[in-house]
């Protein structure tokens, strides 16, 4: 946290890419993760935030809301999404299908099982789980 926000004079930062909803506190200071509208690494579901501004200063609200996993599958069908995306479209159906993340882990196997094509290692990856 140092290293990022060591030489900033704001009390309340707002960050997010990183697909989950946190709230950390560093030194006086609030470190709010907004989470993911899309692709969630915390199941399935839109996950975003709401900021009120208060008189003691900024209240965070994380949110959740479900929606239909089974839509979303048909949808992945309907449009040739696969086909569209090719191998990593692959790790995004399964994220979606299970709820868990997949694309992290994927790039860590991969990065240790040396040179393999890389349709070749998805589908190694996918069939590992």
């Amino acid at each position: 946290m140092q290293s990022l926000f060591g030489e900033r004079n704001e009390t309340f930062f707002v960050a997010g890419h990183d697909h989950t909803q946190r709230l950390r506190h560093w030194q006086g200071r609030t470190m709010c993760i907004c989470g993911s509208v899309g692709l969630t690494v915390e199941g399935n579901g839109a996950r975003y935030l709401i900021l009120e501004r208060r008189q003691a200063g900024w209240e965070p609200q994380h949110r959740s809301v479900d929606y239909d996993v089974k839509r979303v599958l048909q949808r992945f069908v309907e449009t040739d999404y696969i086909g569209r995306t090719g191998p990593m479209g692959r790790l995004f159906v399964r994220h979606v299908a299970t709820g868990t993340e997949q694309v992290v882990p994927f790039v860590r196997w991969y990065r240790a099982h040396g040179e393999i094509e890389f349709a070749d290692a998805v589908e190694r990856f996918l069939n590992l789980n």
